[in-house]
C-alpha cells in the first residue's frame, strides 16, 4: 500500500497543471447544512441581552434581545459591509454597556472602545484605533465613570477614563511619559475611590489613587522604597474593610499587603518572605489564600486584612495539597451561598482530590466527603454559582463516572445529583447558570443520548433534560428569569431562551436565514 501511494503520488507530479483541477465526484452528504448566526458574548443590560451574532449579510455585529422575536434586532453594524464588528463586552453598568469592536475590516488595527444604551442612535465609538484596551475596567457609581488601563502609540500603557461620551473619554494621567507606559492595572473600587497599581521611574511599583483628575492621582504606598525595580503590585479586593493586594519586590516572593487607603495604614500582612502565594479569593469579609511557608508546604490561610487575623486553616500532609498531577487546584469563586463557609479542593496525600468546607477556624475546616475512596480524585471543577444554599461541583465515586454532585458543605449533605450517563460513564456537566430556583446546564455524554440542555432543583426527581441538542459548546447570559443561549439546533446555533423548563424552552429567532449551505 505504501508503494501504490507513492507510485501514485509520483504520477500525479508529472502531470500538467491543469490536470490537476478538483471536481465533485460525488455529493454524498444531500443534507443541507442550516447557516447559524452563532450568538455569543452576552451581556446583561437593564430588561435585555446584548449579544453578537451573523445574519449572514453584515458579519458579526451588536444585537439585542427581550425574548421574543420582534424584540430580538441588529442594533449596528458597526463594521459596514461584509466585515465583522465583533463586539466584546468589557464593561456594563446600570444603563450602558461598554464593548470592544472593530469598525474596519482591517487586521492591523485594533478594535476601538464603543458604548450603547441598547439603542441604535445610543451606539457610537468613544475611541479611534489607535488606543488598544489593556485590561479590566471598574465602574465608579456617583461621578459615573468607567476606568480602564489602555496604551497608545505616544504613552504607552496608562490609566484612562470615560463617562460614556466622546469629549469625557481621556488620559487620567500620565505617570511614566513617554513610550514606556507606567502599565497601570489591576484596578480596585475601595470607600467610593479608586485605587489601581502603577510603576514610575522613581517609585518602580507602586499602590496608587484617583479621583479622576491628573493633580488627584497621587501614590498611596510604595512597599519597596529601597528599589524601583520592584514588581507593580496586584490588588486582590475588599475584606474586613481593608483593601488587600500583592507586592513583590525584585527579586523576591509574592508578600499580602493591606491598606485603609492611606500611606500611613497601608503595611505587609506578614513577615517579609515567610510566605508564597500562590491563590487567593475573597469570599464575604475575609481573604482564603493559598500559600508555602517553606516549611509544611501549601496549606489554606485566611485573613481578615490584619496580620492577627491572618492565619492557616489546614495542617496537610501532603506538602503540594493543592497540587493534582500537573493541574493546580484553583480556589472556586463561589457567590457568599454557603453562608460564612468556603468550599474548595485539596489532596491530603490520604483521600487524594476531594471537597473541603470551612469556616476561617482550624477547627471548622475539614474533609466535607471522601466521593471516591481510596486512591482516585472525587472532587472535579466546583462551579461558581449557588442555589438555595447548595454548592454544585463535578464528581465521581470511582464506579461511575463524571457527574455533577451537590453539597450544603455537610458529609450528610453532599450526594449524587443524577447517574446522567449511567454506569461508568459520565455526562460532563457543563456551564451551569441560576435560573427562576434551578440550576441549568449542558451535558456532554452522547451515551444513552443523554446529551443536550439540562436542569435541577438538586434532586434526582427534580433534574431533567429541557432540549435536546447537539453540543458544540455554548455562550450565555440570565436576564432577569431567563437564561439566553445560543446553542444548536435545527435551524443552526441561533438564540435561544429557557426559564429552567421544557415549556420554556424556545428558539427565539432565527437570525441567519441565508441560503443553507450543501
Amino acid at each position: 500500500m505504501r508503494t501504490a501511494l507513492i507510485s501514485t503520488a509520483l504520477l500525479l507530479a508529472a502531470l500538467p497543471a491543469f490536470g490537476l483541477e478538483p471536481f465533485l465526484v460525488k455529493d454524498i452528504n444531500l443534507e443541507p447544512e442550516p447557516a447559524s448566526s452563532d450568538p455569543n458574548e452576552f451581556a446583561a443590560l437593564g430588561s435585555v441581552a446584548l449579544f453578537a451574532a451573523d445574519d449572514g449579510l453584515s458579519g458579526e455585529e451588536l444585537w439585542r434581545s427581550d425574548g421574543t422575536g420582534a424584540g430580538t434586532w441588529q442594533v449596528a453594524d458597526l463594521c459596514p459591509g461584509e466585515c465583522s464588528g465583533g463586539p466584546r463586552p468589557f464593561a456594563t453598568t446600570g444603563s450602558l454597556e461598554f464593548f470592544a469592536a472593530r469598525e474596519e475590516d482591517d487586521p492591523i488595527s485594533g478594535p476601538t472602545l464603543w458604548v450603547t444604551d441598547g439603542t441604535p442612535s445610543g451606539t457610537f465609538r468613544l475611541t479611534d484605533s489607535s488606543l488598544r484596551l489593556a485590561g479590566r475596567a471598574v465602574w465608579v457609581a456617583g461621578p459615573d465613570v468607567l476606568y480602564f488601563p489602555a496604551t497608545d502609540p505616544e504613552h504607552g500603557v496608562e490609566l484612562w477614563r470615560t463617562d460614556g461620551t466622546v469629549a469625557g473619554t481621556y488620559l487620567v494621567a500620565d505617570l511614566w511619559p513617554g513610550t514606556i507606559g507606567s502599565n497601570a492595572g489591576s484596578l480596585a473600587l475601595f470607600k467610593g475611590r479608586l485605587y489601581f497599581t502603577a510603576s514610575d521611574p522613581v517609585r518602580g511599583g507602586a499602590l496608587w489613587r484617583t479621583d479622576g483628575t491628573a493633580a488627584g492621582t497621587v501614590p498611596v504606598k510604595d512597599p519597596f522604597p529601597s528599589s524601583a525595580k520592584n514588581f507593580r503590585p496586584l490588588t486582590i479586593g475588599v475584606a474586613g474593610g481593608r483593601l488587600l493586594f500583592l507586592a513583590q519586590p525584585s527579586p523576591g516572593p509574592v508578600e499580602l499587603w493591606s491598606s485603609d487607603g492611606t500611606g500611613k495604614g497601608t503595611a505587609r500582612i506578614v513577615t517579609p518572605g515567610a510566605l508564597s502565594i500562590l491563590d487567593a479569593r475573597i469570599q464575604g469579609d475575609r481573604l482564603y489564600f493559598v500559600a508555602d511557608d517553606g516549611r509544611r508546604g501549601q496549606e489554606l490561610w485566611v485573613s481578615d486584612g490584619t496580620a492577627k487575623g491572618t492565619r492557616a486553616v489546614t495542617n496537610l500532609p501532603r506538602k503540594e495539597a493543592f497540587v493534582s498531577g500537573q493541574e493546580f487546584l484553583d480556589l472556586p469563586s463561589l457567590s457568599p451561598g454557603l453562608g460564612n463557609r468556603f468550599l474548595f479542593r485539596a489532596n491530603d496525600g490520604i483521600h487524594e482530590v476531594e471537597p473541603w468546607v470551612t469556616d476561617g477556624t482550624p477547627k471548622g475546616t475539614r474533609l466535607v466527603r471522601d466521593l471516591c475512596p481510596g486512591l482516585c480524585d472525587g472532587a472535579g471543577f466546583i462551579w461558581d454559582a449557588t442555589l438555595a444554599g447548595r454548592a454544585f461541583l463535578n464528581g465521581t465515586n470511582g464506579t461511575r463516572g463524571e457527574e455533577l454532585w451537590v453539597t450544603d458543605g455537610t458529609e450528610a449533605g453532599t450526594r449524587l445529583v443524577r447517574d446522567i450517563c449511567r454506569g461508568s460513564c459520565g455526562s460532563y456537566p457543563y456551564g451551569l447558570f441560576a435560573v427562576r430556583g434551578r440550576m441549568v446546564f449542558a451535558v456532554l455524554a452522547s451515551d444513552g443520548g443523554e446529551r443536550g440542555l439540562w436542569a435541577t432543583d438538586g434532586t434526582g426527581a427534580g433534574t431533567v433534560r429541557i432540549y435536546d441538542f447537539p453540543f458544540y459548546g455554548f455562550d450565555g447570559e440570565v436576564v432577569g428569569d431567563q437564561l439566553f443561549l445560543g446553542i444548536d439546533g435545527p435551524e443552526g446555533r441561533e438564540l435561544r431562551r429557557t426559564d429552567g423548563t421544557a415549556a420554556g424552552t424556545r428558539l427565539v429567532r432565527d437570525i441567519n436565514q441565508t441560503d443553507p449551505e450543501p
